[in-house]
């Protein structure tokens, strides 16, 4: 066996530290509340919910069919016809799920590991597609990219789903890389734009992957809009209050107003308007 001179490893190691990271890798567990998820046809006639932990091929397979994945029937058909097999696609406004990738350091990963801690301005991610991938069907490696500018990389979460295969693979350079997903845990996957990103397809079951888009934002966000609304009780506690404060017989020689609480409060020396509720608050 050859082994490498000095100057090879020197390099090497060039190399190695001049290299960008290009895409960053690993897998997560759900919570709970993160299990579920809605979703409904574009024309909103049809939909359904599923725990992706738990749900059956019967429940995986409905969604599959909202999603135009390819069914196994009339897989062959329609592989003799167009030469590929595509999974089913919704539209963010067509499915909703509770998983985020800033409650499990997604964004921080893209900070601190995509981009180097370099700063250039705040981020934030969008959700963008779902897309399910039954037996034989698969994504085509193609290069990942955004029509904004603002979009510079992507997100892609593959949930628990029972199913063996599907891998997740990005090409760069002619290098390919295939990433297992999991039956237990999401596996995920943060990749710049100008990356090939593809799926290979399940054998058995299928695989769910949620899409976000990571886009660049300004500094200062738009405030919300403050609601116009009216109190009727403040309306008439002011009204009141400003008719003592007119009459000229009400402490002639000035003083202090003071009110009774109409609640009772159990409460320490740091306690403060927050805890009061009510018309304790109001006044």
């Amino acid at each position: 066996m050859m082994t490498q001179s000095y100057e090879q490893h020197c390099e090497g190691l060039r190399l190695s530290v001049l290299e960008s990271q290009l895409f960053v890798i690993g897998t997560f567990a759900l919570e709970e509340k993160e299990t579920f998820l809605f979703y409904s046809s574009k024309d909103g006639r049809s939909g359904g919910r599923i725990n992706v932990l738990t749900a059956s091929e019967q429940d995986l397979a409905g969604l599959a069919t909202i999603a135009g994945c390819i069914s196994p029937t009339s897989r062959l058909n329609t592989l003799s016809a167009s030469g590929k097999s595509d999974g089913g696609n919704l539209h963010s406004s067509n499915f909703s799920c509770s998983v985020c990738p800033i409650n499990h350091g997604l964004m921080k990963l893209v900070k601190e590991d995509l981009m180097n801690d370099e700063d250039e301005g705040p981020i934030r991610h969008e959700l963008s597609s779902l897309q399910i991938y039954g037996p034989g069907c698969h994504r085509d490696l193609v290069l990942s990219k955004h029509a904004s500018p603002k979009a510079f990389a992507s997100i892609v979460i593959a949930l628990p789903t029972k199913h063996e295969g599907g891998e997740l693979i990005i090409r760069n350079s002619g290098e390919r890389q295939s990433f297992e997903t999991s039956n237990d845990k999401a596996s995920f996957i943060i990749i710049y734009d100008g990356i090939e990103y593809g799926t290979t397809p399940p054998s058995s079951g299928y695989l769910v992957t949620l899409t976000y888009d990571i886009v660049f934002t300004t500094a200062e966000q738009p405030s919300p809009r403050t609601l116009q609304h009216r109190d009727p009780v403040l309306d008439k506690i002011k009204q009141h209050l400003k008719a003592l404060l007119d009459d000229p017989e009400f402490l002639p020689e000035g003083g202090c107003i003071g009110s009774h609480l109409a609640y009772d409060y159990k409460h320490d020396e740091t306690s403060g308007k927050v805890n009061i509720k009510g018309p304790d608050f109001r006044f």
